[in-house]
């Protein structure tokens, strides 16, 4: 027995047991050799629970992947809606109601002329466009009174054509009454009143024969060039009022001033029939010279 125990390699004594780390007869240290374990056998049960619980867990996290995902990519997505089962009736009319399918067109028929259109049915509206000869439109509604239609222009505006001027295509008993304002008014023109009639004063400069005092003369017309009798003219001599009384004109339509040479004369007053008229130029002044008359006639314009 002793011939199959290990044997310490500094003394050669045999070794009670195998395992030790010293030798019980020198106390060296042995070369201890590991004992081999047998492997351990595992059963059934030993790997069926750890892929049960794997399958558990798979099974959770795919239903909740079922239940969650479709909700999280609804709330992000930024595509419309999937249309429901149940159609949606979608309003097109316009806001003042539903726009009405024209069931009648008419076709222009003028002979090559255009044809006015007008904001209401009469001449009396005034026109809102014009259009060509073979021009079809569609009609909207019809005037109760005269032959009327209310059409629609490419434009989208909206008037009335005489119905003697186009040719209808389609049947009238479709077409409702159409409403429309009343035709506008002409505001009467007030008529001016006739006011005094306007003169000019008519400067012809100095005229001979010589004399011995300066004057200035003239005579005074109406609109026909004749002559008018009575006028009275008054003028200031050097600004003032009152040197002179004021003139008058005689059968001949003539007044007259006698002035000194040298003296400035400015007109300042015509009166015709005892009304006052007005005159141009108001500054107009002539000077009295010796040898000579300043003319100056009066002349209704």
């Amino acid at each position: 027995m002793e011939q199959n125990k290990p044997r310490c390699p500094h003394c050669g004594a045999p070794q009670v047991r195998p395992d030790v780390r010293f030798c019980n007869y020198c106390g060296q240290p042995l070369a201890v050799t590991p004992q081999r374990r047998a492997p351990a056998r595992h059963g059934f049960a030993s790997w069926l629970v750890p892929v049960a619980v794997t399958l558990a867990v798979m099974l959770i996290l795919l239903g909740a992947a079922v239940i969650w995902l479709p909700k999280l990519r609804h709330a992000t997505s930024t595509e419309p809606p999937e249309p429901s089962a149940t159609p949606v009736r979608v309003d097109t009319s316009t806001p003042g109601g539903p726009t009405p399918v024209p069931a009648l067109t008419l076709r222009i028929s003028t002979g090559g002329d255009l044809l006015n259109v007008l904001s209401g049915p009469g001449p009396d509206y005034p026109p809102i466009g014009a259009v060509g000869d073979g021009f079809v439109l569609d009609v909207l509604g019809r005037s109760d009174v005269g032959n009327w239609y209310l059409v629609r222009l490419p434009s989208g505006l909206e008037g009335w054509v005489n119905g003697q001027q186009v040719t209808l295509q389609g049947s009238q008993d479709s077409v409702p009454i159409a409403q429309f304002e009343p035709a506008p008014t002409a505001t009467p023109t007030e008529t001016p009143t006739a006011g005094p009639p306007m003169f000019t004063l008519d400067y012809r400069g100095c005229v001979a024969p010589g004399m011995s005092l300066g004057q200035v003369k003239g005579q005074v017309f109406d609109r026909n060039g004749s002559v008018i009798v009575g006028a009275e003219i008054e003028v200031l001599v050097e600004g003032q009022t009152n040197i002179i009384p004021p003139g008058h004109s005689n059968s001949e339509g003539w007044y007259e001033f006698n002035i000194k040479p040298g003296q400035h004369v400015r007109f300042r007053r015509i009166t015709i029939n005892g009304q006052n008229v007005p005159f141009t130029p108001t500054g107009l002044e002539v000077q009295g010279k010796a040898g000579c008359y300043q003319r100056v006639d009066i002349r209704e314009q």
